[in-house]
C-alpha cells in the first residue's frame, strides 16, 4: 500500500514552527549551558521538552556546511 501524504518529508515552513527562545546560563564550573524552550516554559517539562547543550558542545552553523 502506497501513500501520497509526504509531509514528515517536507521542510517546514516558518509559519509551522514552534516559537523559541534560547537561554544562556552560567553553571557552577563557570560553564555557559544554551537551553531552548518555549517561550513561556514549563518548569515541569524542562527535562523532556527542552534541550539543553554545555559550552563546548554548540558550534557556529556556518562551520558545518
Amino acid at each position: 500500500m502506497s501513500t501520497t501524504d509526504h509531509d514528515a518529508d517536507r521542510p517546514l515552513r516558518r509559519a509551522d514552527r514552534p516559537p523559541l527562545c534560547a537561554s544562556l546560563t552560567t553553571v557552577e564550573d563557570g560553564l555557559l549551558q544554551c537551553t531552548l524552550h518555549p517561550p513561556d516554559p514549563d518548569e515541569a517539562a524542562a527535562t523532556t521538552r527542552w534541550l539543553t547543550a554545555e559550552q563546548g558542545s554548540f558550534v557556529d552553523a556556518g562551520s558545518m556546511r
